[in-house]
């Protein structure tokens, strides 16, 4: 998780609820961005906490998990129920994190 600690670090601690939503934002998406999608999700859905995970700095377009390295730490996390999503890019990095989870 070299490149992603102060990521995954800052998404973890923005939600205490039981029901989450892991979301990975697309190419270039910063943590404004992720950050206005939980907030209008958790408006929209209130028993639902949002993790949101800006993209990489170091990925670029074609390939998400160039600069990721925390899928496994997170897919250790997950509980019954919870949701594992991306938009554009974001989803490789989010079937990355549901392709650890399932080996557990």
């Amino acid at each position: 998780m070299s490149n992603n600690v102060n990521s995954i670090s800052f998404a973890l601690g923005m939600t205490n609820k039981v029901n989450n939503i892991y979301f990975f934002g697309g190419y270039r998406s910063s943590q404004k961005d992720v950050t206005a999608w939980k907030n209008s999700v958790e408006a929209k859905l209130p028993k639902w906490g949002v993790t949101p995970f800006c993209y990489p700095e170091l990925s670029s377009a074609e390939d998400p998990l160039e600069g990721w390295d925390g899928s496994e730490y997170i897919a250790d996390l997950l509980m019954p129920g919870d949701i594992i999503m991306g938009h554009s890019s974001g989803c490789g990095i989010a079937n990355n994190v549901a392709e650890h989870a399932v080996k557990l």
